[in-house]
């Protein structure tokens, strides 16, 4: 019999391959109560098996699924979703919502309502109808701190606004931002105020606004994704309207980089990020990092310390 302590360690060791944690379960079956957390603490759902598992869900141990604290569910139709799918879950921390459909907005507003044990909220697809005025109040929201949202931004944060406590974010990572999102971006940005540590701004489409982070003064990590013609306006505006005392990384993610760029013309764009970044002075900067997604898939990343920014003027080869 191995001391408890010993046990753990084990355990601890061969956590992230579940083959091995299986068979060592089953080679000393008193390890089970310990493997349990390691075992069963991420559970992924793709399309292929989220119906089989919604069909044997009243099966299941209500205790198995207590340990669960990380679930990711990929091409569910959350309005034919069993109504107590939210709740099977008393400990989960992390939901990860791929490739979903509902029929309204409330539906999406119910699952999180429903879960007050969460703090990472990943959703990546989309709803019937827009409006947010006739939700009912849910009473709470969990209090998030990292939220990635790849969804209809202006209903969702939108509510978030409506709420009585507004679920404040230390990350946050917004896409497919364009006109119509943009007001309650801002308002929602507004109401993170100094709590927002690290902001990710995705533009896939060809409009591009900046957003005004003035509110936000404690942000140490952004990042922008957008098309190569928009990227250096999109930056500097931004800088502009930003806080500036603790900012430590800038990630530039270019979408669409065509071969030969950059161009002369694009080179005296791209001045404009280092006289912005030189002038505006960022105390805490240390690096920036630039990276080109070109046509037919190549992806090139360049680490650049702040010292060098202006490397991102001269460089061709992204």
């Amino acid at each position: 019999m191995f001391p408890p302590e010993l046990v753990d360690l084990l355990l601890d060791f061969v956590h992230s391959d579940s083959t091995t944690l299986s068979a060592c379960t089953l080679v000393c079956r008193y390890w089970l109560p310990s493997a349990r957390f390691h075992l069963l603490s991420q559970l992924a759902l793709d399309s292929a098996s989220v119906e089989s598992f919604l069909d044997d869900l009243d099966d299941i141990d209500t205790g198995s699924l207590g340990n669960v604290t990380s679930l990711r569910i990929e091409g569910l139709d959350l309005s034919t979703a069993p109504v107590a799918l939210p709740h099977a879950f008393p400990n989960l921390q992390s939901l990860c919502l791929e490739a979903f459909e509902a029929n309204s907005f409330f539906v999406i507003a119910t699952w999180i309502s429903g879960i007050p044990s969460l703090r990472s909220l990943k959703l990546s697809g989309d709803w019937d109808g827009d409006d947010i005025v006739t939700l009912p109040m849910l009473a709470t929201v969990p209090k998030l701190s990292h939220l990635d949202l790849n969804c209809p931004l202006r209903v969702i944060l939108g509510w978030f606004l409506t709420l009585e406590v507004v679920p404040v974010a230390s990350s946050l990572v917004l896409r497919d931002i364009w006109g119509e999102e943009s007001p309650a971006i801002s308002r929602y940005l507004a109401a993170t105020g100094a709590s927002l540590d690290s902001l990710v701004l995705v533009y896939p489409r060809k409009e591009v606004l900046p957003l005004d982070l003035t509110h936000n003064v404690n942000v140490r990590s952004l990042s922008f994704e957008c098309y190569a013609h928009a990227m250096p306006r999109i930056v500097c505006e931004t800088l502009v309207g930003s806080g500036r005392e603790n900012l430590e990384t800038l990630h530039m993610n270019v979408l669409g980089v065509p071969p030969g760029f950059p161009t002369e013309t694009d080179i005296s764009e791209w001045h404009r990020v280092n006289t912005t970044i030189s002038a505006l002075q960022f105390p805490r900067l240390r690096s920036i990092q630039l990276q080109g997604l070109q046509y037919g898939g190549t992806r090139v990343t360049q680490l650049l310390p702040i010292q060098i920014g202006a490397a991102i003027v001269a460089s061709r080869d992204l």
